[in-house]
């Protein structure tokens, strides 16, 4: 560093340092930038990863579940649901968890507890919902409730109007209420 007759160093050299300087700062702040891409593109990945895994997880437990239901081992089944619902898992996941929770329950005459699923089946899918609170109400003789619940499910939801029909027709006919 050279200094001037006053020991001061000249204006050049500081522009240099000050370049020297601004040029670290810039430096650190890309690699900084770097970095930080780094971490989200390993985070992203991650999570891809993770879902993958989760999906085959998960529709491993769905079929087991169903394999349980149909077998009748509704313990089993709903161990398993209940390991499902602790899981990040979809909605539309959920939705089949908590309908088979709810056909489980209804199945064991826990109509309470059948109708709480159906509840949360209904605040994510109201037709799906609405099907489920059909089918509950029938089983518990409700024939006018499930009548309604059907009437709805076959006014909103062109996927379900067929077989919310035909069974709104059963059901008239077990109440005696038409044909």
């Amino acid at each position: 560093m050279t200094k001037g007759t006053n020991g001061m160093r000249s204006h050049s050299e500081k522009a240099d340092a000050k370049r020297a300087r601004l040029l670290l700062k810039v430096l650190a702040g890309v690699v900084f930038v770097i970095i930080v891409a780094v971490a989200i593109v390993v985070g992203v990945l991650s999570l891809h990863e993770k879902s993958a895994v989760d999906k085959a997880v998960v529709d491993e437990k769905l079929g087991q579940m169903e394999k349980f239901i149909d077998e009748q081992k509704w313990t089993e089944a709903k161990s398993i649901g209940n390991e499902l619902l602790d899981m990040n898992i979809a909605q539309g996941t959920k939705v089949s968890v908590y309908w088979e929770m709810g056909i489980i329950e209804s199945y064991q005459k826990n109509f309470g507890t059948a109708i709480d699923y159906a509840n949360k089946v209904l605040n994510i899918s109201s037709a799906d919902g609405h099907y489920l609170l059909g089918l509950i109400y029938t089983d518990m003789k409700k024939y006018d409730q499930a009548i309604n619940e059907f009437t709805i499910v076959g006014q909103t939801s062109p996927m379900y109007k067929n077989t919310a029909d035909s069974w709104i027709a059963e059901l008239k006919k077990l109440s005696g209420s038409g044909k």
